[in-house]
């Protein structure tokens, strides 16, 4: 999982935004062997899926609402 030299996207700035809490803990772990660390990039791909789930659905329903308090549903 090491960035490629002819694409290299700079290292730090990418642990700063993706691996804070305990995902650094992962990434840092996943260094010694490359299980824990495509076990860490998939955690990471999927709590940034749910995270956009999750948006998508609160906004879904925040359409929902403002249509049923139109029709009285409230």
């Amino acid at each position: 999982m090491k960035p490629r030299a002819n694409g290299q996207i700079n290292t730090a700035a990418l642990r700063m935004v993706w691996y804070h809490g305990t995902t650094t803990r992962w990434y840092t772990w996943g260094r010694n062997s490359i299980l824990t660390a495509l076990l860490g990039c998939t955690l990471k791909i999927f709590g940034s899926l749910w995270l956009l789930a999750s948006l998508k659905l609160i906004n879904a329903f925040g359409k929902r609402d403002s249509c049923a308090t139109r029709l009285g549903f409230s």
